[in-house]
């Protein structure tokens, strides 16, 4: 998402689970040498609740043909799922790839 006529973007990168589990998910975002992150490009873990989505977002600034690379896996963090639920961590990956102009 631009904002106003500038070269800044807000970039949402949405992660879906489509199991019926609580997962542990980190996701990074990795941009062309011309995308810059003004405050920091953050890397998030959160809890992912079954058959639920979760959305991560982070500003950037570059031009409209930038490339961006949106990554979530499934990790074993502790201490980031509420205490009263099981996490798991499949042992399997779904790897999708979209080009995302801005």
């Amino acid at each position: 998402e631009q904002i106003g006529n500038s070269n800044d973007y807000i970039v949402t990168f949405t992660v879906t689970s489509h199991v019926p589990e609580y997962l542990v998910v980190k996701a990074t975002l990795k941009g062309s040498d011309d995308v810059i992150f003004p405050y920091g490009n953050f890397v998030y873990t959160g809890c992912l609740c079954p058959n639920c989505s979760k959305n991560f977002f982070w500003e950037i600034q570059g031009p409209e043909n930038g490339i961006l690379i949106g990554k979530a896996e499934v990790v074993s963090e502790e201490n980031i799922c509420p205490p009263d639920v099981e996490i798991s961590t499949p042992v399997y990956k779904v790897c999708i790839k979209r080009e995302i102009v801005i």
